[in-house]
C-alpha cells in the first residue's frame, strides 16, 4: 500500500460514510445502480455493502493504483455512456457533473439510463470566496491522486443546479447540504426523479 493510499484511507472512509448516510435513504434492497464518475470506487463499495443493492461503476479513468476490488468499471469515453435506456434502478454521480466538460450531456445520459431515480451529490457555493475555497480544495484534492483528471470548476450555487435539473424536467424530491470532509466547503445531496 502507498504513502497516499495509507493516508487517504481514513479520509475516503469518513467521506464515503457521510455519503453513505444521505444515499442509503434512497436505495431499496437489490437495486441496480449505476455510479458514473465511480473514481477509486470506495463509496460505491460502500454502497453495495451496507444496502443490498449492486453497484456498476463506469468512469473516464481508471484509478489502478487505488481502485477497490469488488465494484465492476466500465472505461468510457464521457460522451455516451454505453448500456441501454433504463438499465438501472438508480444512476448516481458523486462529485462528478464539475468534473465533466459538458456536464449537460453527462446529466443526459445518466437520465437515459436510470428507470426512475437520479442521485447527485455536488459541491455548491454561496458567494465569490466559497467558489475560490472549491476550486484551491478540488485542484489539490485531485491532483494527489490524478493528473489526469479533467478540472474544469463547473460549480453552480444550489439555485443554478435546481435551475439545470429542471431543464432536464428532473423532479427534486429531497436536497440537503452536509459536509463530505471537514473543509470550508458546502456539499448538497439531491435526490430526483424523471417526471
Amino acid at each position: 500500500m502507498s504513502l497516499i493510499t495509507r493516508i487517504a484511507e481514513p479520509i475516503r472512509n469518513y467521506r464515503a460514510n457521510k455519503i453513505l448516510n444521505i444515499i442509503k435513504l434512497f436505495i431499496e434492497p437489490g437495486d441496480l445502480i449505476l455510479s458514473v464518475g465511480d473514481g477509486d470506487g470506495y463509496v460505491s463499495r460502500r454502497i453495495q455493502e451496507k444496502s443490498n443493492a449492486q453497484v456498476q461503476g463506469i468512469d473516464i479513468l481508471h484509478f489502478k493504483e487505488y481502485r477497490v476490488q469488488g465494484i465492476p468499471l466500465v472505461i468510457y469515453d464521457g460522451k455516451e455512456i454505453p448500456f441501454a435506456d433504463n438499465s438501472f434502478d438508480i444512476s448516481a454521480g458523486v462529485f462528478l457533473l464539475h468534473h465533466c466538460q459538458n456536464l449537460e450531456l453527462t446529466l443526459q445520459e445518466m437520465i437515459r439510463v436510470s428507470k426512475k431515480k437520479i442521485i447527485i451529490f455536488e459541491d455548491v457555493f454561496n458567494n465569490r470566496l466559497e467558489h475560490y475555497f472549491l476550486r484551491f480544495f478540488d485542484t489539490i484534492e485531485n491532483r494527489t491522486f490524478s493528473t489526469e483528471m479533467p478540472i474544469p470548476y463547473n460549480f453552480q450555487t444550489l439555485s443554478q443546479w435546481k435551475e439545470t435539473f429542471k431543464r432536464f424536467d428532473l423532479k427534486l424530491i429531497y436536497t440537503v447540504q452536509f459536509r463530505a470532509l471537514p473543509l470550508p466547503v458546502r456539499n448538497q445531496a439531491f435526490y430526483l426523479v424523471k417526471n
